[in-house]
């Protein structure tokens, strides 16, 4: 009996010119990104047969406990919106067959995720619930940085959880750049042994967030709560000195107090203060701790449009940069300490639009000297400005 096969849609009888060796056993793995795979017969060949393989990453680990695929039984146990992502690139990574790292962007705009929690996981890559608009709470025990070196690549990791309301880490002691970047509706947060932050932003616009305590942190690095516009309580009793625009647009913020742990710039040339690290605290009307400045400058814009603020101490402050004070429009009192030589001012624009005459308060032995020196001499002598001997 002639032997016939499939080929090219026609039934063609081997006997009429195809050899039996043209036949072949087709073997292939599955594709898990390609949901339309094609299997095509090798170049002068006719498959007679297709085996499909599971692919390498349809292991155990790899799926959720007691669930059966092709006979690969799996072994692992998480939250279920984390139970079986077997692709290419895995969205954490695994260690005693428990997640360790949720890698980068392994969930971003994963809009289905609502809340997330682990005591295995120890790092979380960039971008990584990047955009899960219904994420609500973050809770991860042992979530740990421990040096800047280790966020380098943990950028942004809750950024625009637009419904993300509280987050509790424990044991993380620097924040990654942006962490909870635009976090709208963030409210609670509890990191009590945060030390420093690597690249800032880290409430970046958070605007619901209303009080922090963070009794541990240090240094900050710029734009940490800009435009945290319901922040009106801030405990931060071991900071050293503040960086720009640490605290813009915070139009809640009535007052804020630092302890003597704030010394200020590490020399005479750095900021002491961060260039608009408060303007457009509208309703700042009190700051202390700033007495304790040992040395480094007043940044440019620091204060303005802070016009409620009243009175302030710049204790050993080298100098004021520009548009320090600009309208601010209750201003009436600055104190200087500083007595081996005066406070510089940069520009005659640190007051601009103050309105009034400022009472400034410095050295008895400097009052003179104040008087004449440059752009201070212009304020004093337009009567912007009047120096008297602090009691």
């Amino acid at each position: 009996m002639p032997l016939y096969i499939k080929q090219n849609n026609q039934m063609v009888k081997v006997s009429d010119g195809i050899a039996l060796t043209d036949l072949e056993d087709k073997t292939v793995a599955l594709d898990m990104s390609n949901g339309d795979q094609v299997v095509n017969a090798t170049t002068g060949k006719v498959m007679s047969s297709v085996t499909i393989e599971k692919p390498s990453t349809m292991v155990a680990s790899n799926i959720k406990n007691g669930v059966d695929i092709g006979g690969v039984v799996g072994s692992y146990s998480a939250p279920d919106y984390l139970a079986l992502r077997i692709s290419g690139n895995t969205p954490y990574t695994y260690a005693n067959n428990e997640i360790t790292t949720i890698n980068q962007s392994a969930f971003r705009e994963d809009h289905n995720i609502t809340s997330f929690s682990s005591t295995s996981v120890t790092k979380i890559k960039a971008f990584a619930f990047s955009y899960c608009t219904s994420l609500t709470t973050i809770n991860c025990s042992n979530l740990a940085y421990d040096t800047k070196s280790e966020t380098s690549d943990a950028v942004e990791i809750f950024s625009n959880c637009t419904s993300l309301t509280s987050i509790s880490f424990p044991l993380m002691k620097v924040a990654p750049q942006g962490m909870c970047y635009k976090c709208t509706n963030l409210a609670s947060v509890y990191l009590p042994e945060l030390t420093t932050t690597n690249g800032g932003q880290t409430f970046y616009m958070c605007t619901s967030l209303q009080t922090i305590s963070l009794s541990e942190l240090t240094t900050l690095n710029g734009s940490e709560f800009y435009g945290c516009t319901q922040l009106s309580s801030v405990s931060l009793p071991k900071i050293r000195a503040t960086s720009t625009y640490m605290f813009t647009n915070c139009t809640s913020l009535t007052s804020i107090s630092f302890t003597d742990a704030y010394k200020g710039a590490g020399n005479a040339t750095n900021q002491a203060i961060g260039s608009a690290c408060f303007q457009g605290c509208t309703n700042l009307a009190s700051v202390s701790g700033f007495q304790y400045i040992l040395q480094g400058t007043v940044g440019s814009y620091s204060f303005k449009d802070c016009s409620s603020l009243v009175t302030i101490n710049l204790g050993n402050v080298t100098r004021v940069e520009l548009y320090a004070f600009q309208n601010c429009t209750s201003l009436s009192d600055i104190t200087l300490t500083k007595s081996d030589n005066i406070c510089a001012l940069l520009n005659v624009n640190s007051f601009q639009g103050v309105g009034h005459s400022v009472t400034i308060h410095v050295p008895s032995s400097l009052i003179t000297t104040y008087q004449t020196a440059s752009n201070w001499s212009t304020l004093y002598n337009n009567g912007d400005v009047t120096f008297v001997a602090i009691v």
